[in-house]
């Protein structure tokens, strides 16, 4: 749960300690572990994540040229929202990656948080190259 509140930069360290006592006294308490600050906070991320990707994808942001508004801060901002390392990849290819994420993201539930979570985990480990046909690829299905 640590790593990915530091995956998408949300930073809640400050209060490590009282989530951990909170969380303990849950625990005794047999309350809902679910309840704790840091998947709220995780929940609501992803539910504006869920939230930013529909209204994109309503705009039809990333299906014509439009994109071509969008400054390379912008991008990157879009990019590191969603736990995208945006650092060493060109204009081209934060568009690439930006319009691979809103595609499988919306496809996703309102209510699948976890998935919306853990996306860029998923998109990182399966970064093939399609332009290089190398031998080195993983998946030769």
């Amino acid at each position: 749960m640590a790593a990915l509140c530091r995956l998408h930069g949300l930073s809640i360290y400050s209060y490590i300690w009282i989530m951990n006592t909170l969380l303990w006294n849950d625990l005794f308490k047999r309350k809902s572990i679910l309840k704790t600050s840091r998947i709220l906070v995780l929940k609501k991320h992803a539910y504006f994540l869920y939230v930013e990707d529909k209204c994109m994808q309503k705009d039809k942001l990333f299906n014509d040229n439009s994109l071509s508004i969008l400054q390379n801060a912008e991008l990157k901002q879009l990019c590191l929202l969603r736990g995208i390392n945006p650092y060493l990849l060109n204009h081209k290819d934060l568009k690439e990656k930006l319009q691979y994420w809103i595609s499988v993201s919306t496809v996703a539930s309102e209510t699948d948080f976890s998935f919306r979570l853990h996306l860029p985990l998923l998109l990182c480990s399966n970064n093939i190259d399609i332009n290089n046909n190398t031998n080195n690829s993983i998946d030769k299905y």
